[in-house]
């Protein structure tokens, strides 16, 4: 504690920042272990193919998922009706719940899009309260703070 007292201001900053140890030198595990394996790279791979060539079934799934591993599903493409045309976040949000009713969309998009809307609604807000506060700073600046009373405050 008096260690402590004596590294610091009075303010209670650091007169000498405190040592940490941080990342230890060299190289990770997972690098050591794939520098150890690189060379052995072909060696393996050719192991893997002969096995899946005599029927392993482990061996031909990894085969098939190094050397050719499954294409990344396309984003359903959606077309909702009265989306575009809906004046409020309310009504784009209802489109989209009626949409996935109806079969226009899978439950998984109908959710993704009103994440969208929420994230969107969120960001709208944040720009609303941006300029509510610099409208109030701004009504606030021709008024000094010494000014004002503090019962009025209270």
């Amino acid at each position: 504690m008096a260690d402590e007292l004596v590294e610091r201001d009075e303010a209670g900053r650091w007169l000498v920042p405190p040592k940490s140890p941080g990342r230890p030198k060299g190289p990770t595990e997972a690098e050591r272990i794939r520098e150890h394996l690189l060379p052995k790279k072909v060696a393996v791979l050719n192991k893997l193919a002969s096995l899946a060539e005599m029927g392993d079934p482990k061996s031909m799934q990894l085969f098939l998922a190094y050397i050719a591993p499954p294409a990344r599903p396309e984003d359903e493409k959606v077309s909702i009706p009265g989306f575009a045309d809906a004046p409020t976040l309310r009504e784009k949000a209802e489109a989209v719940i009626l949409a996935a009713a109806q079969g226009h969309c899978s439950a998984a998009a109908a959710e993704r899009l009103l994440r969208v809307l929420d994230i969107y609604s969120r960001a709208a807000m944040a720009d609303e309260f941006e300029s509510r506060l610099r409208a109030l700073e701004g009504q606030q600046a021709t008024v000094p703070a010494a000014s004002i009373p503090i019962d009025d405050l209270c």
